[in-house]
């Protein structure tokens, strides 16, 4: 079986093209396809990193693709990834709830589709508009909000400007970070 991981879109005030592709194994033999969207006249964003738990609570059905609420949260630049976070009391520095954005992230729709074989799992883009002042991020992360055992599983994790730098939306301004048309990721039969 392979899995391919779709790219994120970055945009801010609607500037952002996917761009550019790289690769890496997971586990039992899944293959993960990265790519990675470029940011127009700002960055290039980090393709879509999992946690390893993820796979198994996949597996296991803890997470529930197509039945389970996702949501997406931003962090800045004082948390790093490690893959071997599993829930999200893991993280830190989450954005606090202010300048337009709330705490604990927004709500994704998220939809597990099958087409020939292949099955994609597969959101809307996630908006916030800054108000009151910017807003401030430097990563994305995508959990499970639905589980209460494990709380809060993490699916993963996006730089949203891998130079690294911070990306930042304006008082005023729209911070969008965009599905690519493709979806998050797939899984295809070999």
């Amino acid at each position: 079986m392979k899995v391919m991981l779709q790219p994120i879109k970055l945009r801010l005030d609607g500037w952002a093209e996917p761009d550019g592709e790289g690769g890496l194994y997971l586990p039992n033999n899944f293959i993960k396809r990265l790519l990675r969207p470029k940011i127009t006249a700002w960055a290039t964003a980090d393709a879509w990193q999992f946690y390893n738990t993820f796979p198994e609570y996949m597996a296991d059905g803890t997470i529930d693709l197509d039945g389970d609420t996702f949501k997406m949260q931003l962090h800045d630049s004082s948390y790093t990834f490690a893959a071997t976070h599993s829930v999200r009391a893991d993280l830190t520095n989450e954005l606090a709830t202010a300048n337009g954005y709330t705490a604990a992230g927004a709500t994704m729709t998220a939809t597990w589709v099958n087409s020939s074989g292949t099955v994609t799992f597969d959101s809307n883009d996630i908006s916030w508009t800054a108000s009151g002042g910017s807003i401030v991020a430097r990563r994305a992360v995508i959990y499970d909000d639905t589980p209460s055992s494990p709380l809060d599983p993490l699916v993963c994790s996006s730089l949203l400007d891998n130079s690294p730098a911070d990306v930042t939306a304006t008082n005023g301004n729209t911070f969008t970070v965009g599905i690519h048309a493709s979806g998050i990721f797939s899984l295809a039969s070999a």
